[in-house]
């Protein structure tokens, strides 16, 4: 039995092009299901923030009439009580313990609610 070399290397060229269309379509699929408007910003929220940057977000003491849209951490799925330190998230006013989102946060930049990047260049403030 003869292999054609030529064949063999065409085979493995026609999979890479698949495998990179997947991916795009994948990318986009990603943007459209949580309201990313680029691939760039959904890449972005996929990788965590620096200390630094996490040290910003605010962080509030938790009282009854806090206006946040939760009075639980949704990470945790434990109430909120009276005097427990709670991070809230700029760009959606999501709530949550700190020791839960920082951990989260190291990991990943956007909400793990609603997925929205936590700034218009989270890939900037990673650099």
């Amino acid at each position: 039995m003869i292999i054609d070399f030529r064949y063999i290397e065409a085979i493995k060229q026609a999979v890479t092009a698949v495998r990179i269309i997947n991916r795009m379509r994948i990318s986009t699929a990603i943007c459209r299901r949580f309201g990313f408007e680029t691939a760039e910003e959904a890449a972005a929220a996929s990788t965590g923030l620096k200390k630094e940057t996490l040290s910003r977000i605010p962080v509030v003491v938790y009282k009854s009439g806090l206006h946040i849209p939760a009075t639980d951490c949704p990470i945790c799925i434990g109430e909120f009580k009276e005097g427990e330190n709670v991070r809230i998230l700029p760009r959606c006013n999501h709530g949550f313990h700190v020791k839960c989102i920082d951990k989260w946060l190291v990991l990943q930049s956007s909400c793990p609610t609603c997925r929205r990047p936590l700034s218009e260049h989270s890939a900037n403030s990673n650099a």
